[in-house]
Parts: C-alpha cells; sequence; structure tokens
C-alpha cells in the first residue's frame, strides 16, 4: 500500500469538523409570556454573553432581561445562567456553550442547551450562531 493512500483518507476524516448539540427542553408551562426570565453574567465574563442570550431569548418571544448577580431582580424570574468555554487555534473561537434555566425559588434546573463545535466547525460561526444552536435545544426549537 503506497503512504498517499492511506494518507489521503486519514485527512479526510480530521478535516472534517466536529459539532454537535444536546439539551433538555424547558417545559411549555413556563414559556408563556408573563413568564419572565433573567440571564444572569457569571462574573468572569467580559464579552457581556448574557446581553445577547437575553435578545435571542426575546427573538424567541420570552420576556428577558440580563445583567450581573447584584442586578437580578427579587420578583421570581426564572434564572438564566450560562457557562462560556473559549479555545484559541489560530483565533479565539466559542468551543462550548451551556445555558440552564432554574426555578429561582427552588434552584431547580427546568431545562439547558448545549453547542459544541471545535475549530473547523467553527470556522464562519460567530458566537452568537453557537448561543442560538444551545437556545434552541432549551427552547425545543432544532
Amino acid at each position: 500500500m503506497r503512504f498517499s493512500a492511506l494518507v489521503t483518507p486519514v485527512l479526510i476524516i480530521f478535516s472534517i469538523g466536529c459539532s454537535h448539540t444536546s439539551g433538555s427542553r424547558l417545559p411549555d408551562s413556563i414559556r408563556s409570556p408573563s413568564s419572565t426570565y433573567y440571564v444572569q453574567n457569571h462574573g468572569k465574563d467580559s464579552r457581556q454573553l448574557e446581553a445577547t442570550v437575553a435578545e435571542i431569548l426575546r427573538e424567541r418571544g420570552l420576556n428577558a432581561t440580563a445583567g450581573s448577580a447584584s442586578m437580578r431582580p427579587q420578583d421570581g424570574a426564572y434564572l438564566v445562567t450560562y457557562v462560556d468555554r473559549w479555545q484559541w487555534d489560530m483565533r479565539m473561537y466559542l468551543l462550548k456553550f451551556t445555558i440552564a434555566v432554574s426555578d429561582s425559588e427552588t434552584g431547580k434546573r427546568l431545562g439547558f442547551g448545549e453547542s459544541y463545535q471545535d475549530s473547523l466547525a467553527a470556522m464562519g460561526l460567530t458566537h452568537r450562531d453557537v448561543i442560538e444552536r444551545a437556545v434552541d435545544e432549551l427552547l425545543g426549537s432544532r
């Protein structure tokens, strides 16, 4: 077997980007226009992704606001938290984004969405695209 015959399939396998989404859909019972959601910055995010998440939630028909933990309303809004994991591969890209909604009073997690992509799969995507995929998993839109 020639070396080039072996290398070509291996290069093709490694050149295909890997991405996936997963989640647990938010119950329909709390997706009414009267429900409010507060997207809380986790304190280490200087990109202000909480504002992007809240904007996407509003575009999907939910009543969402965003800010820091100290700005969190005390009116019982559902708490939306997120974890953003960034990676460097000749550029910074959002490797993994996880969003979760919890009951503000009990702390019980009511749903989550997650989006993962490696460097190749993230080519051409903005961090907003990655966040939208995770939100779509949370809302069952995918």
